[in-house]
């Protein structure tokens, strides 16, 4: 929705910027699991984007609190544990499996690793899952411009071998959007803008966000918004900078209805 790859969407910062002066809270989505959170405000931060540990909310900072919640002791296959570290332990023996995006990691030998450590959980009897997913999405916009497979496919792929289904703990899941919201401000008075239909939209709208505004960059594909319920997308944009310009255009005329 901001970025791809390493490119800005043009007239991102300054559509920021105007969100901020105009008093609106912001907060950052990402299912992003490449990149640690401090990478990823240190990418932001050299495209142009200045945020706040704070308003960085990521699926793996929520992966870490259920495994740290949950005493549990995972294989990762991720590029990068840095959140986890020294939080969660990551050494064996092993009695859970997070995934995420991981190119590196995808192959037959760290699979079946995880595969093991899935079978050796069939006993316990635990409600919990022993597959953790950070996010399940198919496919992602790559840095060529081009759509990659995303680990959606990898976790299906664990999940049909060890006869079990995954914990979900980003984008889509409705308690991730959840954790997002400010106590103070009702959630039908807060607004989404995502470039994914399922991922971003469908899942604020589990949530009972108010407002969602879906825009045609990143992973965005040609008719998305008829994949979804009718009444799922508020509206569509070509991207963030015309979906903040009907943000603000609609803050002006409550504020003129309410005066």
């Amino acid at each position: 929705t901001v970025h791809v790859g390493d490119q800005l969407v043009p007239g991102t910062s300054d559509a920021i910027q105007r969100l901020r002066d105009s008093g609106c809270r912001l907060r950052f989505l990402t299912n992003t699991s490449t990149k640690s959170s401090g990478a990823l405000i240190q990418q932001l931060g050299s495209l142009g984007v200045s945020i706040l540990p704070e308003e960085l909310v990521t699926s793996i900072l929520a992966t870490r609190n259920y495994l740290i919640r949950h005493k549990l002791r995972p294989y990762c296959l991720l590029e990068d544990t840095l959140d986890f570290e020294p939080h969660v332990p990551l050494e064996p023996p092993h009695n859970c499996v997070v995934i995420g995006l991981a190119p590196t990691k995808f192959h037959y030998e760290s699979m079946n690793k995880a595969f093991r450590v899935l079978l050796q959980q069939e006993d316990n009897k635990s409600d919990r899952s022993s597959l953790i997913a950070i996010h399940k999405a198919p496919y992602i916009r790559d840095k060529d411009g081009g759509l990659s497979m995303g680990p959606g496919g990898f976790c299906a792929a664990l999940e049909t071998a060890a006869n079990c289904s995954a914990t979900v703990m980003g984008k889509p899941s409705k308690a991730f959007f959840e954790s997002a919201l400010w106590d103070d401000i009702s959630v039908d008075a807060t607004c989404i803008i995502g470039d994914d239909v399922i991922q971003d939209i469908g899942g604020a709208k589990s949530a009972g966000i108010g407002m969602t505004l879906l825009v045609q960059t990143g992973k965005y594909q040609s008719g998305d918004e008829n994949k979804v319920p009718e009444g799922t997308v508020t509206q569509v944009f070509a991207s963030l900078v015309e979906a903040v310009d009907y943000i603000l255009h609609s803050n002006q005329r409550h504020r003129r209805l309410v005066g």
